[in-house]
Protein backbone atom coordinates (compact mmCIF):
# COMPACT_ATOMS: atom_id res chain seq x y z
CA UNK A 1 0.00 0.00 0.00
CA UNK A 2 2.99 2.48 0.61
CA UNK A 3 4.44 1.71 -2.67
CA UNK A 4 0.86 2.30 -4.28
CA UNK A 5 0.97 5.65 -2.17
CA UNK A 6 4.03 6.96 -3.23
CA UNK A 7 3.86 5.97 -6.95
CA UNK A 8 0.60 7.82 -7.16
CA UNK A 9 2.03 11.13 -5.53
CA UNK A 10 5.39 10.87 -7.89
CA UNK A 11 3.06 10.22 -10.21
CA UNK A 12 0.68 13.54 -9.32
CA UNK A 13 3.98 14.98 -9.40
CA UNK A 14 5.11 14.61 -12.80
CA UNK A 15 1.46 15.35 -14.33
CA UNK A 16 1.51 18.81 -12.35
CA UNK A 17 4.70 19.96 -13.77
CA UNK A 18 4.25 18.49 -17.16
CA UNK A 19 0.30 20.09 -17.58
CA UNK A 20 1.07 23.50 -15.65
CA UNK A 21 -1.20 25.79 -17.36
CA UNK A 22 -2.06 29.37 -16.34
CA UNK A 23 -5.02 31.28 -17.32
CA UNK A 24 -5.12 35.26 -17.92
CA UNK A 25 -8.82 36.90 -18.44
CA UNK A 26 -9.93 40.04 -18.68
CA UNK A 27 -13.07 42.04 -20.03
CA UNK A 28 -13.08 44.88 -22.32
CA UNK A 29 -14.85 48.19 -21.65
CA UNK A 30 -18.53 46.84 -22.58
CA UNK A 31 -18.31 43.43 -20.73
CA UNK A 32 -16.75 41.19 -22.75
CA UNK A 33 -14.49 38.48 -21.66
CA UNK A 34 -11.14 36.90 -22.84
CA UNK A 35 -9.03 34.20 -21.57
CA UNK A 36 -5.63 33.55 -22.85
CA UNK A 37 -4.15 30.35 -21.69
CA UNK A 38 -0.18 30.20 -21.33
CA UNK A 39 1.97 28.54 -22.10
CA UNK A 40 -0.25 27.27 -25.57
CA UNK A 41 -2.17 30.78 -26.27
CA UNK A 42 -5.26 29.44 -26.83
CA UNK A 43 -8.07 31.96 -26.56
CA UNK A 44 -11.50 31.54 -25.18
CA UNK A 45 -14.39 34.51 -25.11
CA UNK A 46 -17.61 35.50 -23.93
CA UNK A 47 -19.86 37.48 -25.76
CA UNK A 48 -22.81 39.73 -24.99
CA UNK A 49 -26.27 39.21 -26.47
CA UNK A 50 -26.73 40.89 -29.70
CA UNK A 51 -23.01 40.43 -30.64
CA UNK A 52 -21.74 39.19 -33.84
CA UNK A 53 -19.41 36.57 -34.87
CA UNK A 54 -16.99 36.58 -37.80
CA UNK A 55 -14.65 34.42 -38.84
CA UNK A 56 -11.80 34.37 -41.80
CA UNK A 57 -12.96 33.63 -45.27
CA UNK A 58 -12.04 30.47 -47.32
CA UNK A 59 -9.33 31.90 -49.06
CA UNK A 60 -7.40 33.62 -46.19
CA UNK A 61 -5.22 32.35 -43.29
CA UNK A 62 -7.24 32.26 -41.05
CA UNK A 63 -9.58 30.28 -42.27
CA UNK A 64 -12.60 29.25 -39.72
CA UNK A 65 -11.35 31.25 -37.15
CA UNK A 66 -12.81 34.06 -35.55
CA UNK A 67 -11.46 37.39 -36.68
CA UNK A 68 -14.37 39.75 -34.86
CA UNK A 69 -16.12 39.24 -31.89
CA UNK A 70 -18.81 42.72 -32.03
CA UNK A 71 -16.34 45.42 -32.37
CA UNK A 72 -13.54 43.75 -31.21
CA UNK A 73 -10.88 42.35 -33.88
CA UNK A 74 -9.04 39.55 -33.27
CA UNK A 75 -5.53 39.20 -35.08
CA UNK A 76 -3.30 35.45 -35.92
CA UNK A 77 0.28 35.61 -36.83
CA UNK A 78 0.67 35.15 -40.72
CA UNK A 79 1.87 31.48 -41.76
CA UNK A 80 5.07 32.94 -42.67
CA UNK A 81 5.62 33.82 -39.33
CA UNK A 82 7.47 31.32 -36.49
CA UNK A 83 4.62 30.04 -34.96
CA UNK A 84 1.64 30.61 -37.76
CA UNK A 85 -2.36 31.01 -36.78
CA UNK A 86 -1.48 32.10 -33.42
CA UNK A 87 -3.42 34.80 -31.73
CA UNK A 88 -1.26 37.95 -31.91
CA UNK A 89 -3.44 41.10 -31.34
CA UNK A 90 -7.39 40.76 -29.18
CA UNK A 91 -9.00 44.25 -29.66
CA UNK A 92 -5.98 46.74 -28.48
CA UNK A 93 -4.06 44.09 -26.27
CA UNK A 94 -1.18 42.66 -28.14
CA UNK A 95 0.28 38.87 -27.23
CA UNK A 96 4.28 38.46 -27.59
CA UNK A 97 5.41 34.40 -28.15
CA UNK A 98 9.32 33.10 -27.55
CA UNK A 99 10.88 33.40 -31.07
CA UNK A 100 12.12 29.49 -32.19
CA UNK A 101 15.36 30.80 -31.04
CA UNK A 102 14.73 31.44 -27.35
CA UNK A 103 15.08 29.77 -24.21
CA UNK A 104 10.63 29.54 -24.84
CA UNK A 105 10.11 28.84 -28.61
CA UNK A 106 6.52 29.58 -29.45
CA UNK A 107 5.35 30.18 -25.44
CA UNK A 108 3.13 32.93 -24.27
CA UNK A 109 5.17 35.21 -22.87
CA UNK A 110 3.32 38.72 -22.70
CA UNK A 111 -0.25 39.49 -22.63
CA UNK A 112 -1.00 43.32 -22.83
CA UNK A 113 1.13 44.34 -20.15
CA UNK A 114 1.17 41.30 -17.75
CA UNK A 115 4.43 39.27 -18.34
CA UNK A 116 4.75 35.30 -18.01
CA UNK A 117 7.68 34.32 -16.01
CA UNK A 118 9.27 30.68 -16.94
CA UNK A 119 11.79 29.13 -14.73
CA UNK A 120 15.33 29.08 -16.40
CA UNK A 121 16.61 26.10 -19.06
CA UNK A 122 18.80 25.12 -16.33
CA UNK A 123 16.61 24.89 -13.43
CA UNK A 124 14.99 21.83 -11.93
CA UNK A 125 11.33 22.74 -14.14
CA UNK A 126 12.89 24.12 -17.11
CA UNK A 127 9.85 25.69 -19.17
CA UNK A 128 7.65 25.95 -16.17
CA UNK A 129 5.96 29.10 -15.56
CA UNK A 130 6.91 30.67 -12.52
CA UNK A 131 4.76 33.87 -12.13
CA UNK A 132 3.00 36.23 -14.08
CA UNK A 133 3.29 40.53 -13.05
CA UNK A 134 1.59 43.37 -14.06
CA UNK A 135 -2.08 44.01 -15.22
CA UNK A 136 -3.35 43.14 -19.16
CA UNK A 137 -4.92 46.45 -19.39
CA UNK A 138 -2.97 49.56 -18.36
CA UNK A 139 -4.98 50.93 -15.14
CA UNK A 140 -4.87 54.76 -15.28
Amino acid sequence: MKNFIFLFLLFLKFTFIYSQETTIKWSDKKGRTFEVSAPSGSLTYGILAGDNIEYGSQYSDNHGKVTKIGDVLIEYSSKYSDFPGKVIKIGSVRLEYGSKYSDNPGKLLRVGNARINYASKYSDNPGRIVSVDGNVLPTW
